[in-house]
């Protein structure tokens, strides 16, 4: 039996010894087929150049919009031989690292693993559904509205809030999960506010409406996280643009209401 919470518009499954977040992805049994195409194995046998791309991402993109909590390369050292939902990441990583880099072929490069990336959302959605695929995707959506490719940039991160959505990232805050003393993990929570982030820089671009609305959102802020100052600037910075984000839907939709 399915009730439907109507107040934060998402089906809970109320059987006895349900869980939540953490298997509201449903794994398809059958093994993925991943063909890595040749030229990436080729770029996978120079690790130097790898972790040159993943460091400029984490340099250059991940400190403000904290995409994924990678501090180093490390991940990148076995590189393309990932389980799907990884190798997606981790390729949409290298592609927006790549755009930093300055090499004659940086620009073919990025698109080779941006190729990578894109050929992969299906099989992910489909057998590897995980916080993974919605990072990816903010990545992808990043790297198109910098490049000037609005659609797809509105495409990928649309697909993100459907992937946010199905893992009920968006209402991690809810009682039923908080009956069970459950507190979502730090990147979960950082995966949801760098998806809204993102999502509400697109449309300030766009001039669209947002994908996902502040009224469905019920999640811990992300500050509450942060004890003793363990955290740096960018955090802190990361943090309070949502924050402000959060509070410019709020009082936009009072200004709009007495219009």
């Amino acid at each position: 039996m399915w009730r439907t919470n109507l107040a934060d518009g998402v089906t809970i499954n109320s059987e006895p010894g349900s869980k939540s977040t953490d298997t509201a992805a449903i794994r398809n049994h059958r093994a993925p087929r991943i063909n890595t195409p040749r030229h990436i194995s080729y770029y996978g046998q120079d690790p130097g150049r790898i972790n040159v791309l993943a460091n400029l991402f984490l340099d250059c993109i991940n400190g403000e919009h904290q995409f994924t909590q990678y501090e180093t390369s490390a991940a990148f050292s076995t590189f393309p031989d990932h389980p799907p939902d990884l190798l997606f990441l981790h390729a949409a990583m290298l592609a927006a690292g790549a755009t930093f880099e300055s090499q004659s072929d940086s620009s073919e490069l990025s698109d080779d693993f941006a190729e990578l990336s894109e050929s992969l959302i299906f099989t992910c959605f489909r057998h590897a559904p995980s916080i993974c695929v919605i990072q990816g995707l903010c990545i992808l959506s990043w790297r198109s509205l910098a490049s000037g490719q609005d659609h797809l940039g509105w495409t990928f991160l649309s697909m993100a809030a459907g992937m946010a959505v199905h893992l009920r990232l968006h209402v991690l805050a809810l009682d039923e999960i908080a009956a069970q003393s459950v507190k979502p993990p730090l990147e979960t929570v950082q995966t949801f506010w760098s998806f809204y982030m993102t999502d509400r820089t697109s449309i300030s671009i766009l001039g669209r409406n947002c994908i996902l609305p502040w009224r469905r959102v019920n999640v811990p802020a992300i500050e509450t996280y942060f004890h003793d100052g363990k955290c740096d600037i960018a955090q802190i910075s990361f943090a309070w643009q949502c924050k402000l984000w959060y509070m410019h839907d709020q009082n936009m939709d009072q200004m709009c209401v007495c219009l």
